[in-house]
């Protein structure tokens, strides 16, 4: 099934797509090189239509004009104490 699968992405135009939620497991960064890897192995890349693609529809923002308005936040406060930060994705 996997060398049939692969064969059908390669006989035809294909962008692979990969939905934002799969960071949220242990190495989650995994399939985004998976799928960039695959994508790459294809030569899909700079196609139009093709290649590859993440979080597509996360943002209910498919198809919908994208409208350029500033952002406003608050600023962020100095802690009290000295430690390191901590990353967030």
């Amino acid at each position: 099934e996997i060398i049939a699968l692969t064969r059908r992405f390669y006989d035809q135009p294909s962008m692979l797509t990969a939905t934002w939620s799969l960071q949220r497991a242990e190495s989650g960064e995994q399939p985004f090189w998976a799928l960039v890897a695959l994508a790459a192995m294809l030569g899909r890349i700079g196609l139009p239509g093709q290649g590859y693609a993440m979080g597509y529809g996360s943002m209910n923002g498919v198809g919908n004009p994208r409208y350029h308005t500033p952002l406003y936040g608050l600023p962020a406060l100095k802690p009290k104490v000295d430690l390191p930060p901590i990353p967030v994705a």
